[in-house]
């Protein structure tokens, strides 16, 4: 997921054959500097693969989801394709439109976790939705609670769910074993938030938003009291017809 137009990895190239083989490797769906044009050997089954260092760079400006496609033609034979989805995170933000959805309304939210002491509440200081939970035990910490979509709000056509987080509980790491936003039979993951504002960005499914009317948000935290804080939940939807120039910009 390079931030710009470009991005570097490594091509490793092998030959699972027991004979010596030449040829060359097309890519389609972008660029790769640094990837031979002119046939190259490699030896037969047990030797080290070609390393190569590239930089990939897209090959349209319109496109901020391309798939990168390897192939290798070696002995004039074509071999099984390689497909690496590429995510260009500063083009993308640079041609879509946020969308802010209505994540103030308290009866928007709806309770959904395993603590014995649950509670919403909006915190003015923060300008954020403050959830606290406390668990009585140390057994199946989970808080995931609802987001039921106004009137008028739909995700469908959305590429990206965005929001601001943090928190704290009773234990000085604060740590979480795993943070995600759920939607329908999906669990879509973001960095569990700390004792600072930070925003999260969560890639949509592209297929089947259509139809859906709710999402959770939340996490499984190590600690038996937490604050969690939300704000300012957004969804992103790229625009085709966007003309603004992405290669002066950063993403959000």
């Amino acid at each position: 997921m390079p931030k710009g137009g470009t991005g570097k990895l490594r091509i490793l190239v092998w030959n699972l054959g027991d004979t010596a083989k030449t040829g060359t490797v097309e890519v389609a769906g972008g660029r790769l500097a640094g990837l031979p044009t002119e046939p190259f050997a490699l030896g037969p089954r047990g030797t080290p693969p070609a390393a190569f260092d590239a930089v990939f760079q897209s090959a349209d400006d319109d496109v901020f989801d391309p798939d990168l496609v390897l192939r290798g033609v070696f002995n004039s034979k074509r071999g099984s394709r390689t497909c690496v989805p590429v995510w260009l995170e500063e083009r993308f933000f640079a041609g879509c439109e946020e969308k802010p959805l209505a994540w103030r309304n308290l009866d928007a939210w709806r309770r959904n976790d395993s603590a014995g002491k649950s509670m919403v509440s909006w915190d003015e200081s923060e300008d954020a939705l403050r959830f606290t939970w406390e668990w009585l035990d140390g057994k199946g910490r989970w808080a995931y609670p609802y987001y039921h979509l106004a009137e008028g709000e739909t995700l469908a056509g959305a590429r990206v769910l965005s929001f601001e987080v943090k928190s704290a509980q009773d234990k000085m790491e604060n740590d979480f074993s795993r943070a995600y936003v759920m939607l329908a039979d999906r669990e879509l993951p973001f960095p569990p938030p700390n004792g600072n504002w930070e925003r999260r960005y969560v890639e949509l499914p592209t297929e089947g938003l259509e139809g859906v009317r709710e999402f959770r948000l939340g996490a499984n935290p190590n600690g038996r009291k937490v604050t969690f804080w939300v704000r300012n939940l957004a969804i992103w939807r790229w625009n085709a017809s966007a003309t603004r120039a992405w290669s002066s910009r950063s993403a959000p």
